[in-house]
């Protein structure tokens, strides 16, 4: 699951989680800082939450200055998954695809300043690990006149994280950016394409032709054929969309990926493709 088996430096990969970062006037003195983190496919990011599991959880520190003031700590605004992590037996608190935290701060200056600081964070997906060290800056612009109205403004955009790193951490609920429903498109398509190059692999162009020869032989006519192959097709489509969001919904986005990793699974599947490929065999 979220197990890693080594831990690279940072300069021996790409980090998969890129930052983007925004300040929220609420009034004259109290700033918002967001924090919003796209996490690649097959990456988790650990949580503030520690079940001394053995991870490193999200830290957040800032350089403390005579301008601001942080009111209490950072909120996790996306609510994090709790799993049981094999590796590590025991509990542990992560966010798949994106993160949302959110840090309130009262503005001692009446001038603008920055605000700046460092965030460490673990990265893992099935086969490895990686720590994250990343500096950030905000600029706080105090603006008393716009603070009056109920528009919010946008000031800044270059900044981070900040947790305590105790199991007590708050949640708010989740408004996430515009950019987000673009990512999950994205994503799609990737999906998309990654299956049509697929077709090409050994393990999959030789069914095509045998694929085609069992809709052709056990059909009257080509075009009995077609939609014998057509229906075919759109079954395989809805039943396992119709089952992949339905166990998601009822066991978590892993469940499915940690059943088909199974040995148990892997068995069954192993005995019936050989099933399968035994019936081409038979004569009719």
């Amino acid at each position: 699951m979220l197990a890693g088996f080594s831990f690279p430096s940072k300069g021996q990969m790409v980090d998969p989680v890129s930052w983007t970062y925004s300040v929220k006037q609420v009034n004259d003195s109290i700033f918002e800082l967001n924090f919003y983190a796209a996490i690649e496919p097959t990456w988790h990011m650990y949580s503030q939450i520690d079940f001394k599991a053995g991870n490193n959880p999200a830290s957040f520190k800032f350089e403390p200055t005579a301008n601001y003031q942080r009111l209490d700590t950072v909120i996790e605004v996306t609510k994090a998954s709790e799993e049981f992590d094999p590796m590590f037996g025991k509990k542990v608190a992560f966010f798949a695809l994106e993160a949302k935290f959110t840090q309130r701060i009262k503005a001692l200056a009446k001038e603008s300043f920055k605000i700046t600081g460092t965030i460490d964070y673990q990265i893992c997906d099935d086969h490895s690990c990686s720590l994250g060290d990343e500096e950030f800056s905000f600029n706080v612009i105090p603006s008393p006149e716009s603070a009056k109205t109920e528009t919010d403004r946008v000031i800044a955009t270059n900044g981070e994280n900040t947790g305590s790193g105790t199991n007590s951490v708050s949640t708010i609920a989740e408004t996430k950016p515009s950019g987000s429903s673009k990512s999950l498109w994205s994503l799609f398509w990737i999906a998309f394409g990654s299956g049509l190059i697929a077709l090409l692999t050994p393990c999959v162009f030789p069914m095509i032709p045998m694929t085609v020869s069992f809709f052709m032989s056990s059909s009257k006519s080509k075009t009995g054929a077609k939609l014998n192959a057509l229906f075919y097709g759109v079954s395989i489509i809805v039943i396992y969309t119709f089952i992949g969001v339905l166990v998601t919904l009822l066991f978590g986005p892993d469940f499915i990926k940690n059943v088909s990793s199974h040995w148990v699974t892997n068995l069954i599947f192993f005995l019936l493709f050989t099933a399968f490929a035994a019936s081409f065999f038979s004569t009719r």
